[in-house]
């Protein structure tokens, strides 16, 4: 079942709620407009890239005739320990830095997603995410910042600005309710 989000006024979104709830869960965010597209949007950004690669992830166990069911079964034990682990690790303002916390280095990072890109591009998959990936650890490299855990990730610097307005044109609009 999904969950509708609404930020805004609160009189407003009782007025709706029970149209909403038709359509699933409906949760009032706060008075903030823009809550409901901050929080569409966080969710987002894991997310879609996730469930791109479970289907590139399914693909391959195909492709190389291993079993669904095994990549199915762990993938549904691992990934919920790595979101738990993500947040645990992002929420200390020390990980990235400290020498007696980092487990994974952005330089390590780097070479694994070239890996991963290389690896897919052989099945015939488009490798644009790991490719992309890579791009962002290479800058975090260049930077100075490859001996510091991958955990930094999101304040590594911007590699290629021109990109996004050059292939992605912006949305008609962020959200349906909300800001």
């Amino acid at each position: 079942a999904s969950t509708i989000v609404y930020s805004g006024d609160s009189a407003a979104f009782e007025a709706a709620r029970s149209t909403l709830e038709v359509l699933g869960k409906a949760a009032h965010l706060g008075a903030d407009p823009g809550a409901a597209s901050v929080l569409e949007v966080a969710i987002g950004l894991p997310f879609t890239p996730m469930v791109v690669g479970l289907w590139q992830g399914l693909k391959i166990c195909r492709l190389e005739g291993f079993p669904v069911d095994v990549y199915q079964s762990i993938t549904r034990q691992v990934i919920p320990l790595m979101v738990d682990d993500s947040f645990k690790k992002g929420q200390q303002e020390d990980f990235a830095t400290n020498p007696a916390k980092i487990e994974g280095k952005v330089a390590q990072a780097e070479v694994y997603v070239k890996h991963l890109a290389h690896y897919v591009h052989d099945c015939g998959i488009d490798p644009g995410i790991y490719s992309a990936l890579a791009r962002l650890f290479a800058g975090g490299v260049a930077a100075g910042r490859g001996e510091h855990d991958w955990v930094c990730a999101p304040d590594l610097p911007i590699v290629n600005a021109n990109l996004l307005t050059q292939e992605v044109p912006p949305p008609a609009a962020t959200s349906v309710l909300g800001k």
